[in-house]
C-alpha cells in the first residue's frame, strides 16, 4: 500500500512537471509571435522612413538640375523671343537628348505649349486632362503617367531681367533603375504604384505597407513574414524539443525515485512512533542503503539536538532563577535605601531646627560671658553650657549620616591606610585584650575623597559590632585594604558592584556570624540582636548612610558560627589630590569693624542675637524680617549697607534671590549668606549658594566675626 502511494506521488510529480512544461512552451510560442510581428513592423517600418527620404532627397537633386538648365544662357536669349516655336524646338530637342529628358518643352505665362520635343509622346501628349493638373505659376515636381508610361515632371520659372517670362518643362521615366537607389532592404520589395491602383483601396496586409512620399509618389513595400520569423521558429523548436526531454525523464525517473523513497520513509514511520511515545534517547541503525544512513544519521542528531535543548532550557531556567534571586536583593536594597531617605529626611529637618536653637544658645553665652569679668564664677556656668552646645551640634552633624543627599560637606583626598593606621590604637582599645587585630593593608592604594571623621566613625561602628559578636570566646577582626576594578565581564563576581575604579575596605570577623532573617535587617535604623543596655541599633544603620552618601557600595556576607565580613567599595578620587592634614587650632583676637550691616532673618530671636554681636563689636546693623523689607530698605537708602548678611531659606524670597535683586541695583554689593542646611540642599536652589559665600549654622560669635570681617576686608 505504501508503495503504490508513492508511486501515485511521483506519477503526480511527472504530470505536473508537464502541465508545466506545456504552460512555459505555450507562453514561449506567444511571446516569440509577438517578437516575430514587432520586427517584421520595425524592418517594414524602418524601410519606408529611408524610401521618404531617399526619393526627397534625389527628387531634390534633379529639381536643382532643372533649375541650373533654366538659367543657361540660351534659353533666357529665347525667352525674350517666346514666338519663334521653331527655334524653341530644336533647342529642346538638343537638350533633351543631351541631359537624358525623356522630354523637354517650354511654356509660356499663359500655361500655353511653345515648344516640345518628344519621342513617343506626340506633341498634343500635354493637352489632355493630364496637362491641366501642372500650375506654371510655380515650381513643381509631381508623377504622372502618360500613355501607361510613368514619369517625373518638373516645372521651373525662365527669369530674365524683366521678370519671368515662361517656363521650362521636363520629364524623366520613372523605370526600374530609379526604383533600385531606393532599395534599402534586400528583402524588401518596393513597387511604384499608380495613384489610381487598386493597391491603394485592399485590405491591410501585415507583411506589407503602402507609403506616400510625397508628389504623387506611392511605393508599396512588402516584406515575406517566414523570412523574419525563421530564427524564432528555431529556437522554438528546440524549447520544445528540450520540455519533452524533461517530461520523458521525469516519467522514467519517478519509478526509479519510488524504490528508494518508499524504504526510508518506513524507517522515519517507524522511528517517529517511538519518538512519540517519548524515547528521545532511541539511535537508528546506519545500516542499509546509502538514504537509509543518511536518514539515520539526521534523526540521530535530531535526537542529540533535542538532549542539548532540554539541557540548554534546563540551565536557562537556573539562570531565570537566579536573576530573580538578584531582583529581590535589588528590591530589598531599593526598600533599605528608601527607608534610610525617609530617616535622612526626618534628620535632616530637626537638624536645621537644632542648628538654629543652638546657634542662638552659642551667641548668647558668648555675649554674657563677654559682659562678665574675668574672674566672675558665672563664667564657668556659661562654659558649661557652650561645651554642651558644642557636643549637641557635633551630635546633629552626625544625624545627616542619615541622609545621603547631606553629605557632601567636608569632603578632601584621603588615604585610607594613613585613617586606618591612625585609628588602630584606638581600636585595640576598643576590642580588648582577647580580640586580635590584623591589617593588610594595599601600599599602593589611590585615594579617596571623603570626610575623615565619617570614615573613623565607620571603621569604629563595624569594629564595636565586630566586638560584641566575638565578646563570649575572642577572636580575630582583620582590616584589609587593595585597589580592585571592576568592570562589566566581572561585575557579577562582585554582588553586582556597578562597574568602575575602587579602594575596598574589608573588616573581616571571626565572630557568631548572623543568619538570612538578620542579614535582611542588618542596616536598619535601631535594629540590634545586642541588649537593650549595649546599643541602640544606630551603628551600621550609620555606616550604610555614610557609604551612601559617598556613593559608595557596601555589602555584607556572613554565615553562623563562622564570622562576618563587610566589604565597602569607595570610588577612587579624580585628579591627582594629596591627603589633606586635619587644620590645627589657633587663637585669633575677635575682629571688629565700623562698617554698616544689612541684617536679614525671618527668626526673630536669630536676627536680635546677631543683631546684638555684631553691635557690640562696631557694626551699624539695620534689620529686616523679610527679604522685601529689605528691599524696602535698600530702595530709601541705597548705599545704607557695606554687606548683606542674610539667612538663606526664607518665605516669599530666598537669600540668592535677595542679593541678586540688590547686586542688580548696586552691582559692588558684598554679601554673606547664613544657614543649618548642608551644601547639596543649598546647591539644589535656582540659584546655587557655594561654601565660599555660606557660614553654617550654629556658629559663634568669634567664627561669625571673622567671616564677615573677612568678606568686607575683600577687594571689589
Amino acid at each position: 500500500m505504501a508503495l503504490s502511494l508513492h508511486h501515485r506521488l511521483i506519477l503526480c510529480f511527472a504530470g505536473v512537471m508537464t502541465v508545466c512544461c506545456g504552460l512555459i512552451y505555450g507562453f514561449m510560442h506567444h511571446f516569440i509571435s509577438l517578437r516575430i510581428d514587432t520586427e517584421l513592423d520595425r524592418r517594414l517600418n524602418s524601410a519606408s522612413a529611408a524610401v521618404k527620404h531617399l526619393h526627397e532627397k534625389h527628387a531634390s537633386r534633379r529639381m536643382m538640375h532643372l533649375q541650373s538648365l533654366a538659367m543657361q544662357p540660351q534659353f533666357l536669349a529665347l525667352a525674350e523671343q517666346m514666338e519663334d516655336r521653331e527655334a524653341l524646338t530644336r533647342l529642346t530637342a538638343g537638350l533633351r537628348a543631351a541631359q537624358n529628358f525623356q522630354l523637354l518643352g517650354v511654356l509660356d505665362l499663359k500655361g500655353s505649349l511653345r515648344a516640345l520635343d518628344t519621342i513617343s509622346a506626340g506633341p498634343d501628349a500635354f493637352a489632355r486632362p493630364n496637362a491641366l493638373l501642372l500650375n506654371p505659376a510655380m515650381s513643381s515636381l509631381r508623377l504622372m503617367h502618360i500613355d501607361g508610361r510613368p514619369l517625373e515632371i518638373m516645372v521651373t520659372p525662365l527669369r530674365t531681367e524683366s521678370g519671368v517670362r515662361g517656363y521650362l518643362l521636363a520629364a524623366i521615366p520613372v523605370n526600374n533603375l530609379l526604383l533600385e537607389t531606393y532599395a534599402v532592404d534586400p528583402q524588401v520589395s518596393l513597387t511604384l504604384l499608380d495613384t489610381n491602383h487598386s493597391a491603394l483601396n485592399q485590405p491591410a496586409d501585415p507583411g506589407a505597407v503602402v507609403v506616400h512620399a510625397g508628389n504623387g509618389f506611392w511605393f508599396r513595400l512588402a516584406l515575406d513574414r517566414n523570412l523574419v520569423a525563421s530564427p524564432f521558429n528555431a529556437i522554438l523548436k528546440n524549447i520544445a524539443v528540450i520540455g519533452l526531454a524533461s517530461i520523458a525523464l521525469t516519467i522514467l525517473g519517478s519509478f526509479w525515485i519510488a524504490g528508494l523513497v518508499s524504504r526510508p520513509v518506513q524507517t522515519l514511520a517507524r522511528i517517529t512512533d517511538r519518538i512519540r511515545q517519548g524515547d528521545i534517547h532511541l539511535r537508528a541503525e546506519s545500516e542499509g542503503p546509502v538514504e537509509i544512513r543518511k536518514l539515520s544519521e539526521a534523526l540521530n542528531a535530531m535526537m542529540d539536538a533535542i538532549a542539548s535543548g532540554q539541557e540548554r532550557l534546563q540551565a536557562r531556567v537556573h539562570q531565570i532563577e537566579h536573576q530573580l534571586q538578584e531582583m529581590q536583593q535589588l528590591q530589598g536594597q531599593l526598600a533599605q535605601a528608601q527607608k534610610m531617605e525617609a530617616v535622612g529626611r526626618l534628620a535632616g529637618g530637626l537638624a536645621h531646627d537644632f542648628n538654629n536653637l543652638l546657634t542662638i544658645i552659642l551667641g548668647n553665652c558668648e555675649l554674657a560671658m563677654h559682659n562678665l569679668g574675668p574672674e566672675d564664677n558665672a563664667r564657668t556656668d556659661l562654659s558649661h553650657i557652650m561645651d554642651a552646645a558644642e557636643r549637641a551640634a557635633e551630635l546633629t552633624s552626625r544625624l545627616l549620616v542619615f541622609d545621603p543627599s547631606k553629605a557632601s560637606v567636608g569632603h578632601q583626598f584621603l588615604q585610607l591606610n594613613d585613617t586606618v593606621l591612625a585609628l588602630r590604637p584606638e581600636l585595640s582599645r576598643l576590642l580588648g585584650s582577647q580580640i586580635w587585630l590584623e591589617t593588610t593593608l594595599d601600599p599602593e592604594l589611590p585615594l579617596i575623597e571623603a570626610d575623615p571623621g565619617r570614615i573613623e566613625q565607620v571603621i569604629t561602628n563595624i569594629a564595636q559590632n565586630a566586638a560584641d559578636a566575638m565578646d563570649d570566646e575572642g577572636g580575630t577582626l582583620t582590616i584589609e585594604t587593595r585597589a580592585d576594578v571592576v568592570d562589566p565581564a566581572t561585575e557579577g563576581n562582585h554582588d553586582n558592584v556597578p562597574p568602575g575604579h575602587y579602594v575596598v575596605l574589608c573588616l573581616r570577623d571571626t565572630g557568631c556570624g548572623m543568619d538570612e532573617e538578620t542579614l535582611a535587617h542588618v542596616f536598619e535604623p535601631l535594629f540590634s540582636t545586642r541588649q537593650k543596655s549595649r546599643g541602640k541599633g544606630l551603628g551600621l544603620a550609620t555606616v550604610y548612610g555614610i557609604v551612601s552618601g559617598l556613593r559608595g557600595e557596601i555589602r555584607v556576607s556572613s554565615t553562623p558560627g563562622e564570622g562576618t565580613a563587610i566589604t565597602l567599595y569607595f570610588h577612587v578620587a579624580d585628579g591627582d589630590g594629596v591627603p589633606h592634614a586635619q587644620p590645627g587650632g589657633s587663637v585669633h583676637a575677635t575682629p571688629s569693624g565700623s562698617e554698616t550691616i544689612l541684617l536679614v532673618d525671618d527668626d526673630s530671636e536669630m536676627l536680635s542675637l546677631i543683631e546684638r554681636t555684631l553691635a557690640t563689636y562696631g557694626y551699624t546693623v539695620r534689620t529686616a524680617h523679610s527679604a522685601r523689607e529689605a528691599l524696602d530698605i535698600a530702595e530709601s537708602r541705597p548705599d545704607a549697607a557695606d554687606l548683606v548678611l542674610t539667612d538663606v531659606m526664607m518665605p516669599e524670597m530666598n537669600g540668592p534671590e535677595l542679593v541678586e535683586a540688590l547686586r542688580h541695583k548696586r552691582p559692588g554689593q558684598k554679601y554673606l549668606f547664613m544657614s543649618g542646611y548642608e551644601a547639596l540642599t543649598l546647591m539644589q536652589l535656582d540659584a546655587p549658594v557655594s561654601d565660599k559665600d555660606l557660614i553654617r549654622k550654629p556658629f559663634t560669635s568669634h567664627e561669625l566675626l571673622k567671616r564677615v570681617r573677612s568678606v568686607l576686608d575683600q577687594t571689589a
